[in-house]
């Protein structure tokens, strides 16, 4: 564009309003003024391929200009900066509803072999550009917004009040009015016709509105199904992807699963996949192995999430791929995938410079769960709770099945509420934090009971950790370490003791080392208290794997308490060897262990 431009009516001394200024649009290479003159010129040519084109090319340019003023990061392309605003929870998802649709209107005209363009498509997309610009317009509170929103009138006066107009309208409003939507859509093939009846783009985002605003007991996903089947029969819409994959996901939230496979299978790309694509057909695979426990769902599942992962590197296809690996026992992976996610939010969080409440409310649950597979309970606590927040009761449900499955792979086996309802710490205390290393089986277990009191109050009452909390670290075997844990409960109350537990192997097998059920229970019922679950990194040998969690402890107590015989270990990982690690070689400052003297039982 030339600088010396000329003023949108040249007959009039009176100058435009500067549309969205906040945004320092004003560049060589777009002007948005001029560029609005440009579509309405082709929009009265007749030219609907150049006036989708030019309307996609506006909106690009807006938000890429957006979400480089918000995020700081530079984007390229409509998609990447729609997946941005997405990511970081920066835009109504209404609007990236409409985004998207206009995105998808702008592919048909850039598309090698696009399809055939009729007039009511170049006016859905000046319909979707006016609903989008008016999101933006006024956001300035230096500027006036009813001079803004007149100077907009200029370029889209003969689209106000068209069909067209009302509908798109309709869709965008909070609540949607359902009611008159329906109508128009019956209305779709009536003496005139209307938006429903000749575009994919608008059917498919009714659809979508109509699924994301399902409440239990209307029957949105039924209109929505049998709108989308209806849709596809038609010779011109019938390969239409994204009303295939409405289809399926309305059929998968209807508890259809069958169906949804059937419909969007055929349309799955293992080469390039596409994370909408996956992301659908992976929920509904997910969903029926929660339903019917089928093992070949939840491999299905897993395997979709983790291409769309590990090429779009999302955190829904994330935490979906990081769930189902759990389920299936791929622990390493469940966690690895799982601290990916929670650096991703962080980062995402410090880049927006926005609260953890200001996230997308699924964001929030996304990163409860995350963190309750790397066994930070107290996080993962605030979190769910933080969702519960504003969660309404459809989607608390949803969020609770998944938690309640994930606690009974860890063996918690009480409901959500009970979960959630433990007392969560401070996440910015300060804790002394003693550890524990010692035999199962000893003598004089009142006498060594009451030495351990003695020592823990001794601990406690050293002038730099006198105002400090209590974390106890242990990894709940039988005998000392569960005795440290009932003497510090008996001496502060459970309220006031954090717990910290660190476990040899999954929970699962490590269980297995228990010898009773009651032994089992009581392991059970304390890590439903934990705060905090250190779980085992790889390991060749069960000896190897009782040495790697006593490092763990040493590694993370400020004191360790060692109830001990004063021999030499029996096994790799006995006690002798962790006494000796926390005080020669354990990272950070090293230290005498407090030694309480036993004898043990003769074999």
């Amino acid at each position: 564009m030339s600088k010396n431009r000329k003023p949108v009516n040249p007959d009039s001394s009176e100058q435009p309003v500067q549309l969205l200024k906040y945004l320092d649009l004003d560049a060589e290479y777009f002007d948005l003024q001029e560029d609005l003159k440009t579509l309405e010129t082709v929009w009265k040519a007749e030219a609907y391929h150049a006036v989708i084109f030019h309307a996609t090319r506006i909106f690009e340019r807006i938000l890429i200009k957006f979400v480089f003023q918000k995020l700081k990061k530079e984007e390229d392309l409509l998609f990447g900066a729609l997946r941005r605003a997405e990511a970081y929870n920066i835009l109504p998802k209404r609007l990236r509803f409409f985004g998207h649709t206009l995105r998808r209107l702008g592919n048909t005209v850039r598309h090698v072999k696009p399809r055939v363009i009729l007039p009511q498509d170049a006016e859905n997309a000046l319909s979707l550009l006016l609903i989008l610009l008016k999101y933006f317009v006024g956001r300035d509170e230096n500027v006036d917004k009813h001079a803004e929103l007149a100077e907009l009138k200029k370029y889209f006066g003969s689209l106000e009040n068209s069909e067209t107009d009302k509908i798109m309208n309709l869709l965008w409003q909070e609540p949607m009015n359902k009611r008159k939507l329906w109508n128009y859509w019956l209305k779709r093939d009536g003496t005139s016709g209307n938006v429903f009846g000749k575009s994919p783009e608008a059917i498919a985002l009714y659809a979508e509105l109509l699924i994301e605003t399902h409440k239990k007991g209307d029957k949105s996903l039924q209109k929505a199904i049998q709108m989308l089947e209806i849709a596809i029969e038609k010779p011109e819409m019938h390969s239409d992807l994204r009303l295939t994959q409405m289809l399926a996901l309305a059929h998968s939230r209807n508890k259809d699963y069958q169906s949804a496979i059937n419909v969007l299978g055929p349309k799955l790309n293992n080469k390039n996949p596409d994370t909408e694509t996956n992301g659908i057909l992976a929920g509904a695979y997910k969903r029926r192995y929660n339903e019917e426990k089928r093992a070949g769902s939840l491999l299905m599942a897993h395997e979709l999430y983790g291409q769309s992962y590990e090429k779009w590197s999302d955190t829904y296809n994330g935490i979906n791929y990081a769930a189902t690996a759990l389920y299936l026992d791929r622990f390493l992976l469940a966690r690895k995938v799982s601290k990916e996610i929670i650096q991703k939010f962080k980062s995402r969080i410090k880049r927006s410079n926005i609260k953890r409440s200001e996230l997308d409310l699924w964001d929030i649950a996304s990163l409860g769960e995350a963190n309750l597979i790397v066994g930070d309970f107290a996080q993962a606590r605030r979190d769910y709770k933080l969702f519960q927040k504003s969660a309404d009761p459809g989607n608390e449900k949803v969020a609770m099945g998944q938690l309640q499955s994930n606690l009974n792979k860890f063996l918690i086996n009480v409901t959500p509420k009970r979960f959630l309802s433990v007392p969560v710490p401070d996440p910015d205390l300060k804790y002394v934090k003693i550890g524990i290393t010692g035999h199962r089986t000893y003598n004089k277990p009142k006498t060594v009971k009451q030495q351990l009191k003695e020592m823990v109050a001794k601990i406690r009452n050293q002038k730099k950790y006198r105002n400090l909390p209590l974390r106890v670290i242990t990894p709940l075997a039988e005998g000392a370490d569960r005795l440290l844990l009932d003497v510090c409960y008996e001496l502060y109350g459970k309220d006031q003791v954090s717990l910290q537990v660190a476990v040899p192997f999954e929970i699962e097998d490590y269980c297995a080392d228990f010898q009773t059920k009651k032994s089992k229970d009581y392991f059970c019922k304390q890590l439903l208290l934990a705060d905090r679950v250190t779980f085992p990194g790889p390991y060749d040998t069960r000896n190897q794997g009782y040495m790697n969690v006593g490092y763990t402890v040493a590694d993370s107590c400020d004191e360790l308490i060692a109830i001990w015989d004063g021999k030499p270990a029996q096994g790799y990982g006995g006690t002798a060897m962790v006494i000796h690690y926390y005080e020669n070689e354990r990272k950070g400052a090293k230290k005498k262990a407090h030694i309480i003297k036993v004898t043990r039982p003769a074999k």
